[in-house]
């Protein structure tokens, strides 16, 4: 990639969390020979790690961009530990990227990546040297869900990975939008950020991936279409369930992860029928206070405003004892009485 921009315009969507990412990936991934001829636009899918590549182009990413310590530790998910496998693994990547690239006619290049939106700012600054390489300008997209209408979705997914409820409604998940936000700025300059609002975006008429391509003036007219939600919700009861189940199996152990417990046992809890889970007032309320600040500063700075349905709260009182929700989380595990007997 030393041989001047090949394309006109890359558009990196750092798709936000719960603002239907997984969907846009898939919908894209699949269109994406079609999306080229109509859009002009290049969705590179041709990517030899992935017997199947379904659109998110993060593990990708991550690997090639991965000099602060926090995202090395992570590559061991993916099986690289030390340089040599970091470097093989991205030599692939990178192999395959520029025989897409070559094979393409297309102006403008579209990488769909969630986790740009964690990475440190040493590997941001990387990341955009690297973007400038491959186009004359560079736009980075995000779109953004209020954090009060997101955070039953959010908790529900901070379930699955081990957290345990009293301590996501103490501290609830959120971005720190001007921070991120802030480094994202620095990284790319701050006319490369480009923001829009999922509120608005569920109200296109062709679905999520047409209001991201949108962004970036492309029409693809009828070719896509509204998909429905990638992540199901959970009751409930499942969640209080797989709250006491991660209380007696946390995720990890010493920095590795736990061998006792398993994703089998996490899916059965989780898809637990029951009433509809959704965070409690306390909760909400808190989310509302901890954002407030963000979210003004969202409207002030892009002159977003982030106008969302009501969201009823959920109950905090549940029918059994916590007792009785270890016993049952246990049982269903195939465990009786403590962890490991």
């Amino acid at each position: 990639m030393d041989h001047g921009p090949r394309f006109r315009t890359l558009y990196l969507h750092i798709g936000l969390g719960k603002t239907g990412t997984t969907s846009i990936q898939r919908e894209l991934a699949e269109k994406a020979a079609r999306l080229e001829q109509r859009c002009d636009l290049h969705f590179p899918t041709a990517l030899s790690h992935w017997k199947q590549f379904r659109g998110n182009h993060s593990d990708m990413l991550r690997a090639m961009f991965a000099q602060a310590p926090r995202p090395r530790r992570r590559l061991a998910t993916l099986g690289l530990h030390n340089d040599e496998d970091i470097a093989a693994y991205n030599g692939v990547n990178q192999g395959d990227l520029l025989a897409g690239f070559a094979a393409s006619n297309a102006k403008d290049l579209l990488f769909s990546a969630e986790v740009v939106a964690h990475f440190e700012p040493v590997d941001l600054a990387a990341l955009a040297d690297w973007c400038r390489g491959i186009a004359t300008r560079v736009v980075v997209v995000a779109c953004i869900r209020h954090p009060v209408h997101a955070l039953s979705s959010e908790i529900q997914q901070r379930l699955r990975i081990g957290a345990r409820l009293e301590n996501l409604y103490q501290n609830p998940p959120r971005y720190r939008f001007r921070e991120l936000f802030g480094h994202l700025g620095e990284a790319f300059g701050a006319d490369a950020l480009r923001v829009y609002s999922y509120h608005d975006a569920v109200d296109h008429p062709h679905g999520l991936a047409s209001a991201l391509l949108a962004q970036g003036d492309m029409d693809a007219g009828d070719l896509l279409e509204p998909q429905p939600a990638a992540n199901v919700r959970m009751s409930s009861e499942a969640a209080l369930l797989l709250s006491a189940y991660n209380r007696e199996f946390p995720a990890f152990i010493l920095g590795r992860r736990n061998p006792d417990r398993t994703p089998r046992t996490v899916r059965t809890l989780a898809s637990i029928p029951g009433h509809r889970y959704q965070a409690p007032a306390e909760a909400l309320e808190r989310t509302q206070q901890l954002t407030a600040e963000d979210v003004g500063w969202l409207q002030s700075h892009f002159g977003l405003v982030l106008e969302y349905p009501p969201v009823e709260p959920g109950d905090v009182d549940p029918a059994f004892s916590g007792e009785a929700l270890r016993a049952v989380a246990l049982a269903i595990a195939g465990r009786h009485g403590k962890p490991g007997s």
